[in-house]
């Protein structure tokens, strides 16, 4: 039993304090190494307490790549892939816990875009990719290159 309404981040207020520890929490969140004490803690904090535990709950059910299923199980988001054309990028974290490069892999194959690309950063977790020590230098150069090379006029479905 679950209250749906009430945050996960609850928890994670009281437990800031140790937002930079190397413990399974935030194993799950991000790679301890990589974050920055007091930006672990602002993301504890500020982005992962504002998740309701209804949507964890549904975000749970997705660990198999095949099921990213709405709330009520009568959506499939995994269906409408194959409509989507615009072109792909997705950063993998290899140490991520929360979305599996197998998942990436497979959701990447059902795209139908005829462009799709897939960046791997072994030593990532999840929220590091884009906060992390040295995201500035490794990742974001990656998302703005990206970016850059396909600016104005491209497919917008």
């Amino acid at each position: 039993p679950f209250i749906p309404f009430l945050s996960v981040g609850i928890p994670l207020t009281f437990t800031a304090p140790l937002a930079h520890l190397n413990h399974a929490l935030n194993q799950f969140l991000w790679n301890p190494r990589n974050m920055a004490t007091e930006t672990a803690r602002a993301v504890a904090v500020r982005v992962v307490h504002r998740v309701a535990t209804a949507k964890l709950v549904q975000l749970s059910w997705n660990f198999d790549p095949k099921k990213f299923r709405s709330i009520d199980g009568k959506v499939n988001y995994t269906h409408g892939g194959a409509a989507v054309r615009s072109p792909m990028l997705a950063l993998g974290g290899g140490r991520d816990l929360q979305v599996s490069l197998e998942a990436i892999r497979w959701t990447m194959e059902t795209l139908g875009a005829s462009e799709k690309k897939l960046e791997v950063f072994p030593s990532y977790g999840h929220f590091d990719l884009v906060c992390g020590r040295r995201a500035s230098t490794e990742t974001w150069p990656v998302i703005t290159g990206w970016l850059r090379g396909h600016e104005a006029g491209g497919d917008s479905t």
